[in-house]
């Protein structure tokens, strides 16, 4: 078949450039091959005709007509194809909102000029950002001083027990009803009791132990001192019942403030500042939510008449402020005009994604009972206290690891200099010899597709070998291209010659047409970058970071880089390394890349879902712009299918150093795959040479840790076997950098290495020295869920492509060894060919809103190599048309146009803009901050009581982001201070990034000017409301499709009513207001709602009209929750009401007359 298609390509070739040749006297096959493309790519006639327009052929109707037919004809398109065409027109049919025009004539995205001087707003906010002391050091050594200090006048200044005085103690014991504290007097010690209801002020503790543990250091005031007779056996202190209070008393100092109206009490540490005094004011006034059984009691209370006139004041104080009832929502089940009949409510059903081939085979299995293990040896490890005792922290291992090396390569390093060592270890790798032929294929080929190993240089060297062949100086990068086209024309007949020298001059008129609207920047007339894209910030960020000490400059001077919230580059940048999200960004500013000569997609088998998009995008701009050179490589690709994505694009590959690869299976599949991977490396410790070893888990921080302490206590216990020593090291995206370069030291001599890690090690790091590899054929991949709304991690099988990319991990220096820890049949049937990419299984409401600024409506047309879900792309036109991005005909809207502007998620945009609206855009910015970085506090193993206690000091009433605002201005408030995080179990080098992400974003606001709101748009209710419900309402306006309603025993989503559960990190835990938003769900044991924040039910009813409305609108429906309470889907007349009663009685009649026994 393949033999008889190529003949119907060349007849079909033929054909055409002879009715070229006799129709318009023009002789180029290149020019028959392009409209044969066009033709398949056309779905009929019409569309033909238009594709030829577009690209400036004029010819007439019926002679494209005549063209059309004869190439379906003689050469019609395969099967798939035609499948292929079939489906796009019944989408269009089903699916009309995928299909609106594209808006050729669309109001560009200015860039954000770069101004000379930032604004007084943004230069006030960053001077904020400024520490007060420059010393740390001196710092530290004064609060050791005032602690010493107050400890030695504690010690000498000790009170006298007595009544109404306050002492610091320690709780001895924790009870269901309150807790005994142990305190010192000068008269010796005591203990007393805090009654449950002594330990705060602000609310009502339920479980003391979630609250207070043992050991725990209190300030306690004595109440009472009374005395009772006791036998001789019995101390002092046996013999006086004191009766203590925490309440109003500050747990920071000792401080009794129950004289003072508003002071906070315990945990409290908001600035009193003028700062913060409007935030300070709210917490003073904390709203204290009862449940109806509470009001219903209150009432009673009050009937009864038992009450002093002083309680019946606060209880009615509390009942008026109670009475502002929650007002019921529903869902709005209108969709608007464009999306009428397409989306989930009206009820077009969906297809799961497929991430497994067989979802029942021994893999998925294997997925569930290694989660159960995994879940019951977490428990198990959390009660047993001794465990933790004996643990060995991981930075006591790295830092024998770290002297082990340095003394070892110490004399290495005085022997060769450092810029010797760099050009041998360039001249080594195996791109070093083909480096006149990549210069060549480049300027001889628009798009050029290289295939190389991980390891063979093609990401550092490829890019310095374009800078020095002058590919960013425009005019001899002009010249190199007119060359190679005069010596092609050379071999050419004259009359093709005469028509490629005019082609050539109109194209260069082109191209000097796009030089001189270029030029304008301030870059220069003779300069254009190199851009090359990574799919991590990690790999980014090291790689340009060696590529500019290769070249011997400044990292952000001539080599520079750019991922979100962090832009290291300037003027004079001529190699640009970029995530591939910022290359997407600056494309809708620069449509056609006028500032780069090259763009370079590295890692393009990683399939993320921008460089998807960008491989449409580019491969358009090679089509429009003559100057422009693409270059995908990876290092394990689909050439074929690239090549003829990409206008059948030349294949260029780079030969590696391979060294066979003995690949072991496992006979049996493991039921743990955790526990077998760490039985393996054991095993090749002790029983093989030398070499060292890389495990592949599951992304994740915790799998890597614990894997590492378990390996560390296994090789403790295997001392008297008298083994070599193993350096177990972990490396996952949140270490820290100088953690993770230590992966890549050798290691010393008599020593193996082992290393933990995700799939990163896959294709973005080479590590040298590896000769095992352990494969449990897993990993955690990001899949959304357009009917719940939720984005998660969720473990399934790699693919037979990962599968063997890391196997070739361990033959790149001698031959090695996989131990694959499952069969070889689930290897060829139960995992897929190649893994599903990025773009058909996660939320796309990002990329959408892109596309839609490019001018892109029609998504069914657009040129993707693999399309995604119809489904979930009419749910991401849904969530933009709810966040006000898009109108009634689904076109972008003016505040869709600000949000596609910012490098974060849509909600995050609305969130920040509505910030601006609401004047609390410092406080957004900061929130933001802090949702963009993970682990903000830090548990020691040996230290996790006070660490826990630690984190209760931060949390506010209102919800997990207010707690996030607090921790980000008490660190402000101690100048930045590392020492400050260090007392309070905060990681400083998170805050740090916190505050980076801050400037940055303050910067973007200031740039666009979007910080100048006018006040006057504020309605009446934005000017009364306190500052703490403007963030609330801020953090609503972009959340509320996130918002859940209190239920008997759990919580309900609102959009989908699936029962989910407040997290028990969360600030809001073992409370319960009416109505939550949540950040994101987290899928463990139950499905919880992690960072969440207190709204008003009128709040979703004000900022989201299109989405809630109120059930009072319609008093004969009910909201789809009532509904499932009753059990339809109207109303049922007659139904019987369930009194109130004892659930955990047996007999639920029990409470009737008729039951009772007179």
């Amino acid at each position: 078949m393949d033999g008889l298609e190529e003949l119907q390509s060349l007849s079909a070739l033929a054909k055409v450039t002879e009715m070229l040749k006799n129709y318009l006297d023009v002789d180029q096959p290149e020019l028959a091959e392009f409209i044969i493309f066009l033709a398949k790519k056309a779905k009929d006639v019409e569309d033909f005709n238009k594709l030829l327009d577009e690209n400036e052929a004029n010819m007439s109707y019926d002679f494209v007509n005549q063209l059309y037919r004869t190439i379906i004809s003689l050469d019609p398109p395969k099967r798939d194809e035609w499948d292929e065409i079939i489906n796009r027109n019944d989408d269009q049919i089903n699916f009309p909102a995928l299909t609106l025009k594209n808006d050729p004539n669309r109001e560009e995205l200015k860039a954000p000029k770069i101004k000379n001087e930032l604004s007084d707003w943004a230069k006030e906010l960053l001077e904020k950002e400024k520490p007060n002391s420059t010393n740390d050091m001196k710092e530290k050594e004064l609060k050791r001083d005032r602690e010493s200090r107050r400890d030695r006048e504690e010690r000498r200044e000790r009170k006298k027990l007595k009544e109404n005085e306050v002492y610091c103690g320690k709780v001895v014991r924790v009870c269901d009803f309150g807790i005994f504290v142990e305190f010192e007097t000068s008269e010796g010690v005591y203990d007393g009791l805090v009654h449950i209801s002594q330990v705060s002020e602000k609310r009502k503790i339920v479980n003391i132990q979630d609250v207070i543990k043992r050991n725990q250091k209190v300030y306690v005031k004595v109440t009472s001192i009374d005395k009772f007779e006791s036998s001789e056996r019995d101390s002092r202190r046996k013999r006086l019942k004191i009766s203590l209070t925490m309440k109003y008393i500050n747990q920071s100092n000792g401080k009794d403030t129950s004289e003072e109206f508003g002071e906070l009490g315990y945990g409290s540490e908001i600035d009193t500042s003028k700062e913060y005094e409007e935030f300070e004011l709210v917490n003073n006034k904390k709203r204290k939510y009862v449940n109806d059984i509470d009001r219903w009691e209150n009432q009673q209370l009050l009937k009864s008449g038992i009450l002093s006139e002083e309680e019946k004041r606060k209880l009615k104080e509390e009942l008026l402020e109670e009475e502002e009832h929650e007002e019921d929502v529903q869902i709005n089940l209108k969709p608007p005009q464009f999306l009428k009949g397409q989306t989930i409510r009206s009820g077009i059903v969906l297809s799961p994604i497929k991430l497994v081939a067989r979802p029942e085979g021994s893999l998925s299995r294997t997925i569930a009972s290694s989660l159960a293990i995994q879940h019951e040896n977490k428990m198990m490890t959390m009660k047993d206290e001794q465990y933790n005792e004996k643990k060995e922290e991981t930075s006591n291992i790295m830092d024998y690891y770290k002297n082990a090396v340095s003394t070892t390569s110490r004399r290495e390093e005085r022997r060769v200099p450092e810029k010797e060592s760099l050009v041998e270890k360039r001249r080594n790798l195996p791109v070093y010899k083909l480096k006149n032929e990549i210069i060549e294929k480049v300027i001889t080929n628009k798009i050029l597709i290289v295939i190389g190993e991980t390891g063979s240089g093609k990401t550092t060297q490829i890019p310095q070998y374009l800078h020095e062949s002058d590919f960013c100086k425009y005019s001899r990068f002009i010249k190199l291209i007119k060359s190679q086209k005069k010596d092609e024309s050379r071999e050419k007949r004259e009359k093709r010659d005469d028509t490629d020298n005019r082609e050539s001059s109109d194209s260069s008129d082109d191209v000097e047409n796009t030089r001189d609207n270029r030029r304008s920047d301030d870059r220069g007339e003779e300069k254009r970058m190199i851009g090359i894209t990574q799919p991590r910030r990690v790999s980014c960020i090291s790689v340009a970071k060696r590529v500019s000490e290769e070249m011997g400059c400044i990292l952000g001077n001539e080599v520079g880089y750019s991922i979100r919230f962090n832009d290291c580059t300037s003027s004079s940048t001529m190699i640009k390394y970029m995530t591939d999200g910022m290359l997407l960004r600056e494309i809708l500013h620069d449509p056609y890349l006028y500032h780069y000569s090259t763009i370079m997609l590295d890692e393009a088998h990683e399939r993320t879902i921008s460089t998807d998009v960008l491989f449409a995008l580019l491969k358009e701009t090679c089509l429009k712009r003559d100057d422009f050179r693409l270059i995908v490589t990876s290092a394990t690709l689909e050439s074929e299918k690239f090549s003829k994505y990409f206008l059948g694009a030349e294949i260029f590959k780079i030969p590696g150093r391979f060294f066979p690869v003995e690949i072991l299976h496992s006979k049996e599949q493991e039921m743990d795959y955790l526990e077998a991977a760490l039985i393996t490396v054991l095993n090749i410790h002790l029983n093989e040479k030398p070499g060292d070893i890389l495990l592949f888990l599951t992304v994740g921080q915790e799998d890597i840790e614990t894997g590492c302490k378990i390996l560390n206590e296994r090789m403790k216990k295997l001392e008297n076997l008298k083994p070599p020593p193993l350096i177990v090291l972990p490396i996952y995206a949140a270490l820290p950098t100088e953690v993770q370069t230590q992966i890549f030291m050798p290691s010393p001599p008599g020593t193996r290495k082992c290393i933990l890690a995700t799939n990163i090690a896959e294709a973005s790091i080479t590590i040298d020295g590896i000769l095992y590899v352990i494969d449990p054929g897993l990993c955690k991949v990001k899949s959304y869920n357009p009917k719940t709304g939720m984005e998660s991690l969720v473990v399934a099988p790699i693919s037979q492509a990962n599968a063997r990319q890391r196997a070739g991990r361990a033959g790149r220096t001698a031959p090695g060894k996989c131990y694959r820890l499952y069969t070889e049949s689930t290897f060829y049937e139960e995992m897929l060919p190649t893994p599903v990419p990025e773009i058909q299984r996660v939320n796309l409401t990002n990329v959408v809103i892109i596309l839609k600024a490019m001018g892109i409506n029609d998504f069914i047309h657009f040129d993707f190599m693999d399309r995604p879900c119809n489904e979930m792309l009419i749910d991401a036109l849904d969530v933009l048309y709810h966040l006000g991005a898009l109108d009634e005909e689904g076109l972008l809207t003016r505040v869709g146009r600000k949000m596609a502007q910012f490098p974060m998620d849509p909600t995050l945009s609305k969130v920040l803009l509505t910030s601006i609206d609401l004047d609390c855009c410092s406080e957004i910015i900061t929130i933001i901050s802090m949702l963009s970085v993970q682990n903000i506090f830090y548990r020691p193993p040996d230290k996790k009581e006070k660490s826990d206690q630690s984190r209760l000091r931060y949390f506010q009433t209102e919800g997990d982001h207010l707690t996030y605002l607090n921790i980000y201005q008490q660190w402000q408030k101690n100048s930045f201070s590392n020492y400050y995080c260090y007392q309070n179990f905060l990681q400083y080098r998170a805050l740090l990034k916190v505050q980076e992400i801050r400037k940055q974003l303050i910067s973007i606001l200031d740039h666009y000017n979007f910080h100048n709101f006018d006040k006057r748009s504020l309605d009446n209710s934005g000017i009364n409301m306190n500052k703490v419900e403007r963030i609330q309402k801020s953090i609503c306006s972009g959340f509320f499709h996130h918002s859940a309603k209190r239920d008997e025993e759990s919580y309900r989503t609102l959009l989908d009513e699936q029962n989910v559960y407040i997290h028990p990190s969360s600030s809001l835990y073992r409370r319960s207001p009416e109505y939550v938003i949540y950040h994101e769900l987290v899928l463990t044991t139950k499905e919880y709602m992690r960072d969440l924040t207190v709204i008003k039910s009128k709040w979703l009813l004000e900022l989201a009209p299109t989405m809630f409305v109120s059930s009072s609108t319609d008093k004969g429906k009910l909201s789809g929750l009532k509904q499932s309470e009753i059990g339809g889907k109207g109303i049922k007349k007659n139904i019987k009401i369930k009194p109130l009663h004892n659930k955990f009685d047996k007999d639920q009649d029990s409470w009737r007359l008729s039951k009772r026994r007179l």
